[in-house]
This record gives structure tokens, C-alpha cells and sequence, in this order.
């Protein structure tokens, strides 16, 4: 039924659209900003004050919209691989499951290390402490640009910004999109914007369905592989305006994901995932006097959960896990900024994430619901403040600090330092220091009644301790950066055999890890009609012996720009990773794999582009780590798939 109402709603949208004149636009406008065009952007993912590229203290890439619509991403972990020091495979956990990794480091499947922001707005969730599946599906068709931080930004965050933060900013335009492909995949989309005296409002709406691609899945209690399949179904309704000195937004968002793998046990009919998301929240942000700003928000979400899993056929034995979480809370922020550049930033945040049900059924043995989690809230509150100036009008500092208190886990106090020095109009040069830290999520502290993990009461939240050493050059043609980093991890948390139940494990704090490695990002262009990016990430040291995550990632994407058409073709490398598991070596290497990607646009006629998109070029096969014992092969990744669509911006 859903999918029939966005069908109606883009459709008759579409008719009212085409025809409201507008003027002519060519492909290169559409799709093309020039290099020097991003000093112009402002960027708030780091300090909450608006930045260039230059003077951010912050190690960052940002993907633009021209960028993402040449690439033809319409999700995060399509634009991923483009950006040094992330990466993303696949998991086992459903057929949209992807990990989101920063510098080498994850535990589980959630992303715990990396906050993902949607305008500003915090996308985990406290149960598994990641995106997970409910929000891993974010659309970026209307995405503006996606700002990567690659490095700690808890002292504005607080936790979970531990390697990295992203930020997705969507923009005030009207577009609308529509596009078949292989498996019997539609997307459609549509964003109507409008302005007026005193603010703007912008609607988007989104729907994507596939059917799923015919996998071989290895099943683990039957040593042999299934024909399977990863079909899914996603939509999301997105509203945001603003009134004078008011904004709000409200997001609906629901997720269907079935067969494939459903917490990594393979089925065919049993497994199930569907999720659903409501979020509201409104801002009030005025002028207090020319130097000082303040502003406030409040927020409340609520999301359901529901998942099936087999876990044997004969006799039929399944489980059904349901899940209920709600969220609530606020901030206040006050800004201060005189006319020599000189600002500060001081504020609160209270958030009172709750578990309002958290239950699992064995279907076929048994009626009787378990509680597997502790039902009841944990409220998180923090406050910071951050101060920058010019020490000399080429140098400038910054400094910072926030203190968490979680009602379960302690407090946790994160400070942060850099120096910003302006060689010349070229060159810039940043000494970067900051403390992140993430706290135990409520999965790792008081999980019960699950087969694999138990919840360990007395974690302690891990620390990170960065340091960043960046160096900038860019002209009006050309970008080329690089970063040196040290990462030392304390308290740690790993996973461990639980000393009280055999056969089950729990988290433990463990000891330091340390990361380093060097991040290269290259951006150019060669001619008015060519363009380049480059990036690329080797870790000199990495968070395990044995990791799960590539220690050299390489990627590159070119782009010709005519008058009426532009081709974009894109190159990843992944190196070698290592999945421990139950076989005769303890692991399995699955080594190094290229893909590549391609997309043609055409400008039929004005303001409107029809393409054609090919992933996996040359079908190549390989497979993501489990880091599940049981399994010794991997989870199978799509092969070569097809999209044809049509863009459309009025």
C-alpha cells in the first residue's frame, strides 16, 4: 500500500512540475561546481560555527551534490569509498546491512565509532549504539553535500564521535527522480521546495523496492550453501521548514529487509527484518546582540522493531525479537563572535533514550516472551564549550572540552586542541589533538536472555586519544591534502568468554590498542571538461593483528563534462582482511578486491537528465567478512547491476 502511495504522490507531482516554466540549464550546471567553489562552502560539522576547508580544524572531506548525483549515489556507502580513511563492506545482519569504519577500528556490526548527523540531527541510537539497520538506508537524494571528519569530535558531541563524524546537510531545492534496474528495482523520489517572507519549507518523499539478487548462502548449521536471496523495501518521508527564528523537522522512515541473512542465520521465508521511525524536533535560534547567538531545541523519536530469524528447519526453530525505543530531549547553545574573528561556544544537551520493549519469542518450542533487555531509560547529559582566535593573523587556535554523565556508565571528560597556520594563499597546515570516548551501549551492558552475549554491568566507557597532523594545498584547480595520524585506544572493549555462562560471551574493558596511519586525498581539474578524485589509506599499525578491516584502501573517480552529457567512471580497492573463525588456520583471508562503477548522463531537454548506471562493472565476485565463528566463508556482495533513470529539477 505504501509503495502505491508514493507512486501516486510522485506522479502527480511530476505532472503539476512539468509544467511550471524554467530556464534552460546545461549539463555542466547541473552537474558540475567548480574546485574553487568550496572555499564558499560553509562547513559546521567541527566546531557548530561555520568554516571553509581551509580553516576547519578538522581532518575533512566533503562530497558536494554535483559529485553525488555525477556518481549517481543515492546512499552513504556509495560515497564511502571515495573519502581516505572509511570504509564499508557488507554484514551478515541483513541484506542492507553495511559497516561504517574510520580508521581501521569496529566492534560489531552497528558502527559504535563513527556519529552519523542528518543536518546536524544524531542518527544512533542508544540500543546497539550505531545507525543499524533503521537508519543505514538514509537517502542522498537530497542531500546538499556529506561532510566526513575524520578523527574525535566528542568534545561537541559527545559519544560515538570516537574516529569520525558525518554529517549529511540536505538542501532547498526542488527535484524529483525516477529509476528502474536489475532485480526489479524502482526508486523513486521527489523534494518540492518553496520560499517565501521570514523562511522556507522543503518536502521530500522516497521509495525504493528490490526484488534481490539470487546469492549462494553458506548456512553454518548445515555446512552447505543456499540459494537465497537479499530483497528489501525502504521508504522515508522527510519534511523540513523554518519561520523567522523557528525550524523543525519531521522524518518517517520505514525499513524491510527479508531472506538473505537475518543476524547472520541464513533463511529463506523465516527471516524478517521491518522497522519503523518517527522524529520531530523544533529550534529556536535569535540574536541576542551583534556578538551573541543563542539557540534551542527539542526532540523526541520513536522506532519499532521487528525481526525474524531462523534457526532450524526440522523441526522448525526460529526466533522473534521485538523492539521498541523512544528518545527524548534538547539542548541549549549560546554563540559568541566579535569582528576579529574571535567566537565561542558554550552549551547544554540532555537526551533520555528509553527501552520500552525488548522481547524475544522461540517460535516453535515456545509461546513464552523473554525479556532481553532491561526494560527502563538511562539519561545522558553533557555540557561544553570550545574558544578560537588568532594568536597572529595567519595563526590561529582552538580549544575545547565537554563533560559527559551517564546515569549507568560514569562521566567522561573530552578536551580538544589545534593549531590552524596559513603558510601562504596555497598551503595550510594543521596540528590537531583531541579525547573522544564512547560509551558502552545498552546491548553491551544489560543484554540478557540472548544465545551468544550476555550484558557486563561494569563497563567503563574506551577513550580515544588522537592526534592529527594535516597538511592542505589548493588552488583554484586543484585539492591535494594529507594526514598523518596516532590513535591510542584505552580501555578498550572486546568481546571475551563470559566467566559466569559457558558457551556465551560478554564485553570486557582490555588494556590500549594503538592505530597510525596516512590519509592522501587528491582532487583536480585538468581541463574544463575533466575532473579527478583520488584517495587513498594505508595504516601502519592497525587495531588487531588479525582485522576484519583493509589496511590499504585506494579509490579514484574521473568525470568528462560536455554541453549535453557527462561520464563518470569509479574505482575501488580493498586490501586483504581477515575473518577469524572455527576453521583449521583460525581465519580466513579474503584478499584484495577491485570494483568498478559507471554512470552516463544525457541532458534530453532542459533542467532534465536521463542516465544510465552500472555497478560492478566486470560482475566481480568476493565476499565481506562474517566475524562470526561459525561461518568460514563470508557474506556473498551484488554482482554487475543496471539502473536507468530519469532526473528532473524545477
Amino acid at each position: 500500500m505504501r509503495n502505491l502511495t508514493f507512486i501516486a504522490l510522485f506522479v502527480l507531482l511530476m505532472s503539476h512540475v512539468i509544467t511550471v516554466f524554467a530556464e534552460e540549464l546545461t549539463i555542466d550546471q547541473l552537474l558540475a561546481m567548480p574546485l574553487k567553489d568550496l572555499l564558499d562552502i560553509k562547513i559546521t560539522s567541527s566546531t557548530l560555527q561555520e568554516e571553509d576547508i581551509r580553516s576547519v580544524p578538522s581532518a575533512i572531506t566533503v562530497i558536494t551534490r554535483d559529485e553525488i548525483r555525477r556518481l549517481g549515489a543515492t546512499k552513504l556507502e556509495e560515497i564511502v569509498k571515495l573519502v581516505p580513511g572509511f570504509q564499508t563492506a557488507r554484514l551478515g545482519v541483513s541484506g542492507t546491512h553495511n559497516t561504517l569504519v574510520s580508521r581501521g577500528r569496529r566492534l560489531g556490526s552497528a558502527g559504535k565509532e563513527v556519529l552519523v548527523l542528518l543536518d546536524g540531527r544524531r542518527l544512533q541510537e542508544d540500543f546497539a549504539g550505531g545507525i543499524q539497520f533503521l537508519n543505514r538506508q538514509v537517502s542522498l537524494d537530497n542531500a546538499q553535500r556529506v561532510e566526513f571528519i575524520r578523527g574525535p569530535g566528542s568534545t561537541i558531541y559527545g559519544t560515538n564521535a570516537f574516529l569520525g563524524v558525518v554529517n549529511i546537510v540536505t538542501g532547498e531545492y526542488s527535484v524529483a527522480r525516477a529509476a528502474l534496474g536489475s532485480n526489479s528495482m524502482y526508486d523513486t523520489s521527489i523534494q518540492y521546495a518553496r520560499f517565501f517572507e521570514g523562511g522556507d519549507i522543503s518536502v521530500f518523499a522516497k521509495s525504493n523496492v528490490d526484488d534481490g539478487e539470487s546469492l549462494d548462502t553458506y548456512d553454518n548449521k548445515t555446512g552447505l550453501f543456499t540459494d537465497n536471496s537479499d530483497p528489501f523495501d525502504n521508504y522515508e518521508l522527510y519534511l523540513k521548514g523554518s519561520l523567522y527564528d523557528f525550524s523543525g523537522v519531521i522524518r518517517f522512515q520505514g525499513r524491510e529487509s527479508n531472506r538473505f541473512y537475518s543476524s547472520n542465520l541464513v533463511g529463506i521465508n523465516a527471516n524478517h527484518w521491518d522497522t519503523n521511525l518517527f522524529y520531530i524536533d523544533v529550534e529556536y535560534d535569535t540574536s541576542l546582540s551583534k556578538r551573541f547567538d543563542v539557540s534551542a531545541s527539542v526532540f523526541y523519536t520513536k522506532s519499532t522493531t521487528e525481526n525474524d530469524a531462523n534457526i532450524t528447519f526440522s523441526p522448525f526453530l526460529g526466533h522473534e525479537n521485538k523492539r521498541v525505543l523512544a528518545e527524548g530531549g534538547g539542548y541549549l547553545r549560546l554563540k559568541y563572535e566579535d569582528n576579529n574573528g574571535r567566537n565561542g561556544l558554550f552549551g547544554y544537551e540532555y537526551r533520555r533514550p528509553d527501552i520500552v520493549k525488548a522481547r524475544n519469542q522461540h517460535v516453535g518450542t515456545s509461546n513464552v516472551e523473554l525479556i532481553t533487555q532491561v526494560e527502563k531509560p538511562r539519561t545522558i547529559e553533557g555540557v561544553f564549550a570550545q574558544f578560537q582566535d588568532d594568536i597572529f593573523d595567519n595563526l590561529r587556535y582552538i580549544l575545547g572540552a565537554r563533560l559527559d554523565d551517564f546515569s549507568d556508565v560514569g562521566s567522561h571528560f573530552s578536551p580538544r586542541a589545534g593549531l590552524v597556520y596559513s603558510y601562504d594563499d596555497l598551503h595550510t597546515i594543521k596540528l590537531l589533538y583531541g579525547e573522544a570516548f564512547r560509551a558502552p551501549s545498552r546491548f553491551e551492558v544489560d543484554v540478557s536472555n540472548n544465545p551468544t552475549f550476555e550484558g557486563a554491568e561494569n563497563l567503563s566507557p574506551e577513550v580515544s586519544k588522537t592526534w592529527d597532523l594535516v597538511w592542505l594545498y589548493m588552488t583554484n584547480t586543484s585539492l591535494f591534502s594529507t594526514t598523518v595520524f596516532s590513535v591510542t585506544i584505552d580501555d578498550n572493549i572486546v568481546s571475551a568468554p563470559d566467566p559466569n555462562i559457558s558457551g556465551k560471551l560478554t564485553r570486557i574493558n582490555s588494556g590500549t590498542e594503538h592505530i597510525s596511519g596516512l590519509e592522501i586525498e587528491w582532487k583536480n581539474e585538468w581541463l574544463p571538461s575533466v575532473s579527478s578524485r583520488f584517495s587513498a589509506t594505508y595504516l601502519f599499525d592497525d587495531a588487531e593483528e588479525l582485522t576484519a578491516e583493509s589496511r590499504t584502501l585506494l579509490a579514484a573517480s574521473v568525470s568528462y563534462i560536455k554541453t549535453d552529457y557527462v561520464v563518470t567512471l569509479t574505482s575501488d580497492f580493498q586490501g586483504a582482511k581477515y575473518d577469524a573463525n572455527n576453521s583449521t588456520k583460525g581465519y580466513s583471508r579474503l584478499g584484495g578486491r577491485t570494483v568498478h562503477s559507471g554512470k552516463v548522463s544525457y541532458l534530453a531537454v532542459p533542467q532534465t537528465d536521463i542516465y544510465l548506471k552500472v555497478d560492478n562493472i566486470t560482475d566481480k565476485f568476493y565476499y565481506s567478512p562474517t566475524q562470526r565463528a561459525a561461518n568460514t566463508f563470508g557474506i556473498p556482495n551484488r554482482g554487475r547491476t543496471f539502473e536507468v533513470g530519469v532526473n528532473y529539477s524545477f
